[in-house]
């Protein structure tokens, strides 16, 4: 699973959301969501703005599409 899933399942988890919940409020069928979470369909831009829009995931459009790494690169 690629990072940018990783990071928003984490932050739906984190969120005390459920899925279903998260589903209605950006207004797509729960069966479609699950795939986008588990890497079975793709996550939209238009559908990163709205999760971006749900304050208690505390993610912005850009960081649900490009997440940055919290380790530091080391150059040699």
């Amino acid at each position: 699973m690629n990072k940018m899933l990783i990071e928003l399942r984490k932050s739906i988890k984190n969120s005390g959301l459920q899925q279903i919940e998260i589903a209605k409020i950006i207004n797509i069928n729960i069966i479609h969501l699950n795939k986008v979470l588990n890497g079975k369909a793709s996550l939209t831009q238009n559908m990163a703005r709205k999760l971006a829009n749900i304050k208690a995931l505390r993610r912005t459009e850009q960081n649900i599409l490009y997440p940055i790494s919290k380790k530091p690169t080391k150059i040699n």
